[in-house]
This record gives structure tokens, C-alpha cells and sequence, in this order.
């Protein structure tokens, strides 16, 4: 006989936030009876997801250099959601009134310049992707320094919803060693706006093994696999467990 049992979950009504984050919740459920020979599918039937977080947040808010052979200083970028005018101009007020910064909109580049020293850009940075940089040390030339990557202020693509209540045989090419991702929704709103999701192909994954679900371990992350930063605001989502 088969069984559909669809759960219904509003981190409002979370039990745990893991490190205080909405976007990582645990929920304590009602005992459900599964036989070991069963065959169980879970899906996203829907999700409701407010599009809160910032593109600078603390996964990318360091900016790592050296001012010719003085020892590194570091400068953290306030969280908040940024367009390039704005990031130019809160990354000049923390570097200090010697560094001019650019930006080529031809080219979607960013020149550094220092009015008096050379200067390095440390691979310690963690807002590299957000200026254009690779992940390698830069040092100035002249006093010039010209991102070698374009400038990427949209720092989220997609939305993972993650479980490791559930292992799967999803494969994720940023981590192709961890299967437990139910759903990836790309983010095409605005922000303050809302991510609604409808899983309108009825997509289902085959659970190769499922862990306690006494309790529940959701988890929002974007494509790199960090937790993402609601800023306290709350999403829904509903889940189906089809049991055989």
C-alpha cells in the first residue's frame, strides 16, 4: 500500500536554529513508521523563501593587503546588499582617503590605485569573486592594480534546500561527494523580494538510505554550499515522503 506524507515546515516554528540561522534549522517531528523494506521518494512539492541575504555577508566581507612590505592589515565590509557605486565607495571609506578605486563598465573591471605606495592584494581576501579578483596574491605595478576577473556582485545563483536526513544519488559538481540536496532553485527576483518554488515536473529522489527522523535537519544554501544569511526572516516549504 502506498503512503504520501506530506510535512509542512515554517522555521518560525523551528526547534533549533544551528549558529542562530534561519537558514539552518532543525525540526522535531512525530514518530513515522517506516518498514525497512520499503521503497521511499522525497520531494519539494513547494517552497516560500523571502529574498533577504546580502551579496556581502561573512563568507566574502574580508579584504586582505599589505601596503609595500608592512605587515597585512584587514578590512571587513559592513554586511549589506550592494551595488557597484555603493561597494566602491564603502571599500574607499575603509581603505583610507590614499586609495582610489574605478570602475571600467566597458570592461566590468575595477581599478586599485595608491596616490603614494605600491600595494598587494592578500589571497586571504574572501571578497575576491565580489571585485574581480582571482584567487592568487596581486601586486600593484606602478601603483596600479586592475582586477584580472570581471566584477560579480550576484554572489547567489541558486538556492539548495539540503537535508542529511536523507542520502541521495543527486550529484553536485561544487561537492560530488555530497548527495543529500532535495532541491536547487535558481534565484530570479529581486531583492526584498519572494522565491517561490512549485515543483511542477514532480521531480522525486529515491532515498538510498534515511537517517533518524525523530528530527529533521533543513538547510538553505547557495550553489558554493554556505548557509545563507536570512537576517532572521523566515521561509516555508512542503515536503512529500511517498512511502511503498
Amino acid at each position: 500500500m502506498n503512503e504520501n506524507i506530506q510535512i509542512f515546515l515554517n522555521s518560525k516554528r523551528a526547534d533549533k536554529y544551528v549558529n542562530g540561522q534561519t537558514g539552518d534549522c532543525i525540526f522535531h517531528l512525530p514518530h513515522i513508521n517506516i518498514k525497512r523494506s520499503s521503497s521511499i521518494t522525497v520531494s519539494i512539492l513547494s517552497a516560500v523563501i523571502p529574498y533577504s541575504f546580502y551579496n556581502v555577508n561573512s563568507n566574502n566581507d574580508k579584504l586582505v593587503y599589505r601596503i609595500n612590505n608592512n605587515p597585512i592589515e584587514t578590512i571587513v565590509l559592513t554586511h549589506s546588499n550592494y551595488n557597484i557605486n555603493t561597494l566602491i565607495k564603502h571599500l574607499m571609506e575603509l581603505l583610507g582617503s590614499n586609495f582610489l578605486i574605478i570602475y571600467n563598465a566597458s570592461s566590468n573591471k575595477l581599478t586599485f590605485s595608491n596616490h603614494l605606495d605600491e600595494f598587494e592584494l592578500d589571497m586571504l581576501s574572501t571578497c575576491f569573486e565580489l571585485i574581480g579578483f582571482s584567487n592568487i596574491d596581486h601586486v600593484s605595478n606602478s601603483r596600479l592594480l586592475v582586477s584580472d576577473n570581471v566584477v560579480n556582485l550576484f554572489t547567489y545563483r541558486t538556492l539548495h534546500i539540503v537535508s542529511d536526513n536523507f542520502i541521495l544519488g543527486n550529484i553536485d559538481s561544487y561537492n560530488p561527494n555530497k548527495s543529500n540536496i532535495l532541491a536547487s532553485i535558481p534565484i530570479n527576483t529581486i531583492f526584498n523580494g519572494i522565491i517561490s518554488y512549485s515543483n511542477i515536473h514532480n521531480v522525486s529522489n529515491e532515498i538510498n538510505n534515511t537517517r533518524n527522523l525523530s528530527y529533521l535537519h533543513i538547510q538553505l544554501t547557495n550553489q558554493d554550499g554556505n548557509i545563507i544569511e536570512f537576517n532572521n526572516a523566515h521561509w516555508s516549504i512542503t515536503l512529500l515522503l511517498s512511502i511503498k
